[in-house]
């Protein structure tokens, strides 16, 4: 439930952004939908690019939870740089990167289901089936949640300025997690060994 419930908040601004940054660019910066639409390409490609590194670097590190918190904390700064008046190549580092920032964690969130201790394959099963059902009602509530700011003030940039915080959720979870990574791992088996 933890896991879920930390990358809902991750889906909502994702979701939200991918949904309205095209019409932001276009109606607050006069950016052309052609311009928005690579502009948009680099968001999906940082994710690619981080989920591969990250997943590495994880393993590398024998931890996850490095892995999870301080990306979520500097999230929300690029979601907000992606609304500045930014020259167009410098909108396209900050998705590019906020892209990497935002499915920087999701290895170690997948992994650590399978690594917590006396855990049944039915109930990493279970629990993998609804961490996605919890994440993907976030895909639904992030332009939901941006669509009602929106109707409500009649501002998407407040509407967008809002749903970027929702990554904060995950850096709480992130604190809140057990580290179940392969280091842990083996200074628990090393402190039974002293113990015994």
């Amino acid at each position: 439930m933890l896991i879920g419930g930390t990358w809902w908040g991750n889906l909502v601004a994702w979701a939200a952004m991918f949904t309205f940054w095209p019409t932001f660019l276009l109606e607050n910066r006069g950016i052309p939908l052609t311009t928005a639409g690579i502009l948009m390409g680099l968001f999906p490609i940082g994710s690619a690019f981080s989920t591969v590194f990250t997943g590495f670097l994880s393993d590398k590190i024998g931890l996850r939870r490095p892995m999870i918190w301080p990306a979520a904390l500097i999230e929300p700064v690029f979601y907000l740089a992606m609304l500045l008046p930014l020259p167009v190549e410098a909108l396209g580092a900050a998705a590019f990167i906020t892209g990497c920032l935002s499915y920087a964690p999701l290895p170690a969130l997948q992994t650590i289901p399978y690594e917590i201790r006396g855990i049944k394959p039915s109930e990493v099963a279970i629990g993998s089936t609804f961490i996605s059902m919890i994440t993907m009602w976030g895909g639904v509530a992030g332009p939901m949640i941006a669509s009602a700011i929106y109707a409500l003030t009649g501002s998407l940039v407040l509407a967008l300025v809002v749903t970027s915080f929702f990554p904060l959720t995950l850096a709480a979870g992130g604190f809140l997690l057990p580290e179940t990574g392969p280091r842990r791992r083996r200074v628990e088996e090393a402190g039974v060994l002293v113990r015994s």
